[in-house]
C-alpha cells in the first residue's frame, strides 16, 4: 500500500510504527532520491500517494495487545510521470503536485529542481513523523498556498528526536539555495541508521525517548485520509481561488533517454537492497 494508506491504517488500529522504523523508511526514501539525483533528474511529485511500503508486523513479546512494524519494511519511490532532466524545463505553466509537498518557490511560478524535491521531503519526513499530512486540518486553497510562500510551517512534531526535527527544518528553507543536497541530508540520516555503524549514544538516547513518547501516547482516530492529500492535482488560481482538477500531463522530454536512466535506476536500487539484505 502507498505510504498515505498506511499511515491511515495505522491510526485507526492498535499498531505502533517505532521511531527506527520511520528512520529507516526515510532513509530508504533518501537513497531512492539520491539515485533519481545522480541521474540528472527531479521528480516533481514527491508525496506520500507515490511512495510504496511493504510493512511487517511483529507482536511485541511484553505485551500482546499492541502491534509494532518492524525494521524490515520497503519503502520505494513511484510514478515518474512529472521527472525530467534538471536542465529541461517545461514551457507548461501548470503546477501539478499535493499543495503541502509543493516548494513555496513553485507555487510562485519558478521551475523544480533537485532542491524542490528536497522541500518535498521535508514534508514526508513530517508524514513519518505525525501520521499526518502537513496542514491535514486546513482546506488547500490560495490562503493556504499564501501563507506557504510567506514561510509558514507545521508546528513541531510532538516528541519527535530533536535532531530529526532540525533536519525537517532545513528542508523546509523558503530559500532553495540553503536547504541541504540529498548526498548531504544521506550522509547526516546513515548515523542514525545502523549504516554502517550503529548511531551513536547521543542518538540512540534521543530515539529512545521518543520511542517512550509513542507507547505513551494514546491512539487517536483523527484522519486525514482524503483524495486531497493523496492524488496529485493541477493546481491554478481563478479569481484569487485555489482549485483543483485532475492532471493531463503533458511529457516534453525525450521519453527514449528517461526509460534508460530509470532502468539504470531499477538496477542501482536492486543492487543497493541486495547489498543491504546480504549486510543484515
Amino acid at each position: 500500500m502507498d505510504l498515505h494508506r498506511f499511515f491511515n491504517h495505522v491510526k485507526k488500529s492498535s499498531i505502533i510504527v517505532t521511531w527506527n522504523e520511520r528512520l529507516n523508511i526515510l532513509y530508504e526514501l533518501i537513497m531512492g532520491i539520491a539515485t533519481i539525483h545522480s541521474h540528472g533528474l527531479v521528480h516533481q511529485d514527491l508525496h506520500p500517494g507515490n511512495i510504496l511500503y511493504q510493512q511487517h508486523v511483529a507482536k511485541n513479546v511484553l505485551s500482546f495487545e499492541k502491534h509494532y512494524y518492524t525494521n524490515n519494511g520497503k519503502a520505494s519511490i513511484t510514478d515518474f510521470g512529472l521527472c525530467r532532466t534538471v536542465d529541461k524545463h517545461s514551457n507548461n505553466t501548470k503546477i501539478y503536485g499535493v499543495l503541502p509537498y509543493i516548494a513555496p518557490e513553485i507555487l510562485m511560478g519558478k521551475p523544480f529542481t533537485k532542491a524542490s524535491d528536497i522541500y518535498s521531503l521535508g514534508s514526508l519526513m513530517y508524514k513519518l513523523g505525525t501520521g499526518y499530512t502537513p496542514f491535514y486540518d486546513m482546506p488547500y486553497d490560495y490562503h493556504l498556498c499564501m501563507r506557504i510562500i510567506k514561510g509558514e510551517r507545521p508546528p513541531p512534531i510532538d516528541g519527535a528526536p530533536e535532531f530529526y526535527e532540525k533536519l525537517m527544518r532545513r528542508c523546509w528553507d523558503e530559500n532553495p539555495e540553503n536547504r541541504l543536497t540529498i548526498e548531504e541530508i544521506e550522509e547526516i540520516v546513515k548515523t542514525w541508521v545502523n549504516s554502517p555503524n550503529e548511531p551513536s549514544e547521543e542518538i540512540k538516547k534521543e530515539i529512545e525517548k521518543a520511542e517512550n513518547f509513542l507507547k505513551s501516547r494514546p491512539s487517536t482516530e483523527i484522519s486525514d485520509f482524503n483524495l486531497e492529500t493523496n492524488i496529485t492535482y493541477q493546481l491554478y488560481f481563478n479569481d484569487r481561488k485555489f482549485s483543483k482538477v485532475l492532471p493531463t500531463i503533458e511529457i516534453e522530454f525525450d521519453m527514449s533517454r528517461l526509460d534508460n536512466l530509470i532502468n539504470e535506476m531499477k538496477e542501482e536500487l536492486e543492487q543497493n537492497n541486495s547489498s543491504n539484505r546480504n549486510s543484515s
